[in-house]
């Protein structure tokens, strides 16, 4: 896991040089943000190929028929697609369209894959908003 996590992020930062030297402008990762419209118009849209995990075709009809509008959307998804999970997300896709919360046991998850999950939450939607404001993705 630490190796994927490495390269997505190494893949991140890589596009966002490209970003800089194309537009002439210093943006970090620390400036995007996290309610960029185009960004999530992409991730409703299942538009996320490239993006890491957000970007396997049964991740990309979750995304559509989830449509997330946050973070924790996101994070929940990823964290919910696992083999042992998958029929998880359609309970929880269908509490998100009636407007119930959702709450999946963090205690079945280590410390470590959730910090992986968030983490990894983050950089799919850096990449994201890379894609949808900078068109350097693909």
């Amino acid at each position: 896991m630490e190796k994927r996590w490495l390269t997505a992020h190494q893949t991140l930062v890589i596009r966002l040089g490209r970003v800089n030297s194309k537009m002439a402008n210093n943006l970090f990762l620390a400036d995007i943000p996290i309610d960029d419209e185009p960004t999530w118009r992409l991730f409703r849209a299942g538009d996320t190929e490239g993006i890491f995990q957000f970007g396997v075709p049964a991740m990309k009809e979750y995304l559509i028929a989830l449509q997330p509008d946050s973070l924790d959307d996101l994070e929940t998804l990823f964290a919910l697609f696992t083999p042992k999970q998958w029929e998880e997300i359609s309970v929880f896709i269908q509490y998100k369209k009636l407007g119930l919360p959702y709450y999946f046991d963090k205690r079945f998850i280590t410390v470590t894959r959730l910090n992986f999950i968030k983490e990894h939450t983050i950089i799919a939607w850096k990449q994201a908003y890379l894609k949808a404001n900078y068109g350097v993705w693909n």
